[in-house]
């Protein structure tokens, strides 16, 4: 344990489609830099024909997707945008598909060409205007975080809940399971991002916050991390102007977390000491607890296991004091780990398998392969590596069925140390590689070079 617990249109035959022109982002330009005397050039007076075809209710879904944020929408945003339910919404997305003023690009999603959209959004601000793009936006913003929260509970339903203002009740994406709520964070991962940034534009502080929030444990699980610290770095400059401590507090513990795998320390640290004197000003026993949590991984990965352990050893006594016994399992698993680092294997152990028997109680699965692995590195320590091999497997299985990527990159390194200790240099070469692929996704650059050392010395015959 490193890391703290935390259907297309049927087509009749080819398109004729806009040239594939670079659009320009100029505000101030923007389809007038286009115009020419010559009427076969001018693009808003191609677009103006077929977008004055259109019945009205489809024309408003026109102008109101050139607003939308991210790259491409699904059917049920574009429906929350408009106000629509989602059988109303699709039939006149099948328009614009026909008018071939959108195109269903993959099932259920739906793109704009750039110079499309920036007609569409002229358009928008003419005939429908700022107040009512802004509640467009608006409904758009809180459908995706409606449906994000939910996501969220899916993916860690141990995790503290939002002690802030919940989303306002609407319609949100189904989601039954973690699998599909890993997919749907998948698939709207650039429009969230692109959806908090058009927030922060608006000044919708609370909204900025809750998205960092919202997204924060498929941040951490599917190892975005860039994409994590720029959500909580918007999260905490909203948190600053809000009223609320707490909010503020968990921005700063957020953010530091997501400071630590980029080599941010110093920062983390900061960070993470304002936090904590938030919750005890605040009286919130809780939140020390799960900061004190955070302060023993960003220790840890400074390579300070001493004070790492005694931070995990305050939080686990915190959660004790309170009967926490939910998130005591993350204490002990983190003690473990430390307890591990600094040779004393026997009670790094026994945390352990305290930490396995809660987390498993509490049906909280990553909590479980993560101290499987914990397990796995303590047998490696103790050089019982055939009992290291089937923890760690079994952790790896675990975290690929969770798609917990993050975790499982970590798994696959400590396999290929595993396996490089009892000789079998194969099985060790395709582990590293295994976990080498996914550092490099995740922009893990420290790891990765660490990896990239164990593939090249493994290469590299001994001297004798």
């Amino acid at each position: 344990m490193r890391r703290p617990a935390a259907g297309t249109g049927h087509r009749r035959g080819p398109r004729r489609r806009p040239p594939r022109l670079r659009p320009q982002r100029d505000a101030a330009t923007r389809l007038d830099a286009l115009d020419t005397a010559d009427l076969t050039t001018d693009l808003r007076a191609v677009f103006a024909a077929s977008y004055g075809a259109l019945p009205p209710q489809a024309a408003h879904l026109f102008r109101l997707l050139g607003t939308a944020p991210g790259p491409d929408i699904s059917l049920p945003a574009a429906a929350a945008l408009a106000g629509l339910a989602t059988a109303q919404a699709r039939p006149l997305l099948r328009l614009l598909d026909a008018a071939h003023l959108v195109r269903e690009h993959q099932p259920g999603r739906y793109r704009m060409h750039d110079l499309l959209r920036l007609y569409a959004a002229e358009r928008c601000r003419d005939v429908d205007g700022e107040p009512a793009l802004a509640a467009a936006v608006q409904r758009l913003l809180d459908f995706c975080l409606r449906t994000a929260y939910t996501g969220d509970r899916l993916l860690d339903p141990q995790r503290p809940a939002d002690p802030g203002p919940q989303p306002a009740p609407g319609p949100a994406h189904p989601l039954t399971d973690a699998a599909a709520a890993l997919a749907w964070f998948d698939a709207e991962h650039s429009c969230l991002l692109a959806v908090q940034r058009r927030a922060e534009e608006h000044g919708w502080h609370l909204r900025v916050w809750q998205l960092a929030w919202a997204t924060s444990s498929y941040h951490w699980q599917r190892g975005h991390l860039q994409a994590g610290f720029h959500t909580w770095q918007a999260g905490l400059a909203a948190a600053e102007r809000l009223d609320d401590p707490a909010a503020l507090a968990i921005a700063h513990r957020l953010l530091a977390r997501s400071l630590t795998p980029l080599g941010r320390h110093p920062d983390a640290v900061t960070h993470l000491e304002q936090a904590l004197a938030l919750f005890e000003q605040g009286g919130a026993a809780t939140d020390q607890a799960h900061t004190h949590q955070t302060l023993a991984w960003v220790w840890g990965q400074h390579g300070d296991d001493r004070r790492a352990l005694a931070h995990a050893t305050r939080a686990l006594s915190l959660h004790r004091e309170l009967g926490n016994t939910t998130w005591e399992a993350d204490a002990l698993n983190l003690a473990g780990w430390y307890s591990a680092k600094l040779g004393d294997h026997g009670q790094a152990r026994t945390l352990s398998l305290q930490a396995l028997v809660l987390y498993r109680r509490h049906g909280n699965r990553n909590g479980e392969a993560a101290t499987l692995d914990s397990l796995g590195y303590v047998a490696f320590l103790s050089a019982a590596h055939p009992t290291a091999l089937r923890h760690y497997r079994q952790a790896l299985a675990l975290f690929r069925e969770l798609g917990n990527a993050a975790y499982a990159a970590d798994t696959l390194a400590h396999l290929g140390e595993t396996h490089e200790a009892l000789g079998e240099h194969a099985a060790a070469e395709d582990a590293w590689r295994q976990a080498l692929d996914l550092y490099r996704q995740q922009q893990r650059t420290r790891e990765a070079r660490c990896v990239e050392q164990q593939l090249a010395a493994l290469r590299t015959p001994a001297i004798r």
